[in-house]
């Protein structure tokens, strides 16, 4: 199970303890969020030979640094390996969904509904090209 399959896993999980409990609309995605990182914590801390965390770990950790070091020079090597690469990638890609989620998750009507088309319309590409 990779990081950012432990991520859904934990963020569904938390949405649907949300939805259960009757959370006002208003504070549903606030509540998903803060429940889903103590999901992830716990797991990370209390389970790791189940969800395999030493992988995960070590490559946030990696890129933790990686980041600090492109941040306080500009510059930084990727001399990793591709396992490491890959893993690196998987983080900064779940990353950037989650924060394209919690922006689209508070957009009006129509920009969501130009994203569902959007969406369709590379799906059915997607097939025809297949």
């Amino acid at each position: 199970m990779t990081r950012h399959d432990q991520q859904i896993l934990f963020t569904s999980l938390s949405f649907l303890a949300v939805i259960l409990n009757d959370t006002p609309t208003a504070k549903r995605v606030d509540r998903t969020k803060v429940i889903a990182r103590l999901m992830d914590a716990f797991c990370t801390t209390e389970l790791q030979s189940i969800f395999g965390a030493n992988t995960s770990i070590d490559a946030q950790d990696i890129l933790s640094k990686y980041l600090n070091e492109l941040r306080q020079t500009g510059s930084a090597r990727l001399d990793f390996d591709w396992q490491t690469l890959l893993s690196m990638y998987e983080l900064l890609l779940a990353e950037k969904n989650r924060r394209e989620q919690e922006a689209f998750y508070s957009a009006d009507e129509d920009l969501i509904a130009n994203r569902v088309l959007q969406l369709a319309e590379e799906q059915i590409r997607s097939e025809e090209e297949a």
